[in-house]
């Protein structure tokens, strides 16, 4: 997912889009690219790390944590590696949140199961050439 992140934002704020999106104001959705499965993530991620845009081969992997969307943890993604200038190639594991304060039973049992892709997609980042792979987690997500 390519988020457009507001160079006006204040840190630790994700402000998101009302009836009129403004990029100077919000954080955006630019774009969603999908993979064919574990073989073209690993080719994304390689050619990724080989281009001029990524510092080293450093991967950071987040996981968002209870009462979490996709759509919530991807924009805390963009935001944490705008705030801090990391220059790693970011990428966020969604698990899925029920998205609800009252659906921790649901999220943990969620979690519990989501693991196994968690440990998948680490070896896929190890297989495309990541030499440094800095797990950042919140919550429930750890």
């Amino acid at each position: 997912v390519e988020v457009s992140v507001p160079k006006a934002g204040r840190p630790g704020i994700v402000a998101l889009p009302d009836a009129q999106p403004d990029p100077a104001k919000h954080f955006l959705t630019r774009g969603v690219e999908t993979f064919a499965g574990r073989g073209a993530f690993r080719e994304a991620v390689a050619h990724a790390l080989a281009s001029d845009k990524i510092k080293g081969n450093e991967v950071v992997v987040t996981v968002h944590g209870f009462n979490n969307t996709m759509g919530d943890g991807v924009f805390r993604s963009a935001q944490m590696i705008r705030n801090f200038d990391i220059e790693g190639l970011t990428v966020h594991y969604a698990w899925p949140s029920r998205g609800a304060p009252l659906a921790y039973a649901a999220d943990r049992d969620a979690v519990l199961i989501a693991r196994d892709g968690l440990e998948q997609m680490l070896e896929d980042l190890r297989l495309a050439g990541a030499r440094e792979i800095v797990l950042v987690a919140h919550s429930m997500g750890a």
